[in-house]
């Protein structure tokens, strides 16, 4: 008797936890349902509302990820301001890296999977650089760095954004003497025999040696420039040159940091 009860309370008990499942992935199914609903209205914030609720149910669904990352997509295009369209499209990549860096949980999905959590990254993160690059060139142009800062400061975590160069004047002129610059340890040399005889192995980079120092937006202070674009030869080593172009920053093999100017 007493087994047949232990047996009983075994049965009832399996037979709640099958219920409890089915009423969970019932449940499930509806907020997937329901998101994907409001995601055909463009109904947006709604959407996002369901599939976080759908988190909830099973923080382990792809199909809830994939759902709100691609909420947060589409309304980063009813945005009219640039950083907060930046900032939503920011919150569809985080919701899909948040998955992809916990590596403790093993995910499973319905329509969706992990090679479409991939795919829907790189489409936002396309998304995100044609949208930040043409802001960068107005904040450059209006030379507004201290922005450009703030944007490379939030989103060079996720994204691959050259913030760097927009740190730099769209344009500067400046006077100095031709050189050429050693592209092995960025040592400058005012004529081709001191090039060659101190540094055999090493490739040449032309370039200008500034009258006067000049300060970059970034505080660091600069009177070298690699050049790029510029009509001149080893015979104009030595020469004074006025140039008009835009700054950018590079590095050479060793490391070494510099600056260029290429002709606009």
């Amino acid at each position: 008797m007493n087994n047949l009860k232990k047996n009983l309370k075994t049965v009832a008990a399996m037979t709640l936890a099958l219920v409890i499942t089915a009423c969970g992935a019932a449940k499930l199914e509806d907020k997937l349902d329901l998101g994907k609903k409001y995601l055909e209205e463009l109904n947006y914030d709604e959407a996002i509302a369901a599939f976080d609720e759908a988190i909830e149910i099973d923080p382990a669904n792809i199909d809830a990820y994939v759902g709100k990352a691609k909420a947060y997509e589409g309304k980063s295009t009813t945005i009219d301001d640039v950083e907060e369209s930046l900032d939503t499209l920011l919150l569809a990549y985080v919701t899909l890296d948040d998955m992809v860096q916990a590596t403790d949980v093993e995910y499973t999905g319905i329509d969706e999977s992990m090679d479409s959590v991939s795919l829907l990254m790189g489409t936002i993160e396309t998304e995100f650089t044609d949208e930040i690059y043409p802001y960068l060139t107005q904040l450059q142009e209006a030379e507004d760095f201290d922005t450009v800062q703030k944007l490379k400061d939030k989103y060079s975590e996720y994204f691959d954004i050259n913030f760097d160069y927009y740190l730099m004047p769209a344009s500067v002129t400046v006077s100095g003497v031709y050189v050429y610059i050693s592209m092995t340890d960025g040592q400058v040399y005012y004529n081709l025999d001191d090039a060659i005889s101190n540094d055999t192995d090493a490739s040449f980079d032309p370039g200008i040696y500034l009258d006067s120092p000049i300060t970059m937006p970034n505080g660091e202070q600069t009177q070298v420039f690699s050049l790029a674009g510029y009509d001149y030869d080893w015979e104009d080593l030595g020469s004074h040159i006025t140039i008009t172009g835009m700054i950018y920053p590079f590095e050479f093999s060793n490391g070494t940091s510099r600056y260029g100017i290429v002709e606009e």
